[in-house]
This record gives structure tokens, C-alpha cells and sequence, in this order.
């Protein structure tokens, strides 16, 4: 593979990689930031979290070729 080609895929597959890295920066933020006693989540982050958690968890059922259950 010329090198030009090598470049340009590797930039694409880092433009689509950046959606999902999105969600689980977010995921994992939260994930840390509610670990303790005392602290929760306010309604919108927790629904913003299970919207984040169902979009990474169906980007990964289509990267192993699972059917979507809902």
C-alpha cells in the first residue's frame, strides 16, 4: 500500500473513531465522578448516560456482527 493511501486511511478511521471515543469519555467520567457516597447524578446526566451507553453498546454489537435486540 503506497504511503499516501496508508495516510489517508488512517486519518479516516481516526475522524470515525472520535464519535465513540466521545461516549466513553463521557461514560467514564461519570463512571468516576458518581463512584463515592454523597455524590449522584442529576436527572439529565444520568439520561445522557444511558443515551451514550446504547450507542456504544450498538456500535460494538455491529463491529462483532450481532443483531441489535433493542
Amino acid at each position: 500500500m503506497n504511503e499516501l493511501l496508508s495516510e489517508w486511511i488512517e486519518k479516516a478511521e481516526g475522524d470515525y473513531a472520535t464519535p465513540q471515543r466521545d461516549l466513553l469519555i463521557q461514560l467514564d467520567r461519570n463512571a468516576v465522578r458518581y463512584r463515592y457516597p454523597g455524590a449522584s447524578a442529576e436527572w439529565k446526566e444520568a439520561k445522557e448516560a444511558v443515551r451514550a451507553a446504547k450507542q456504544i453498546r450498538a456500535v460494538m454489537r455491529q463491529k462483532l456482527g450481532l443483531h441489535d435486540c433493542g
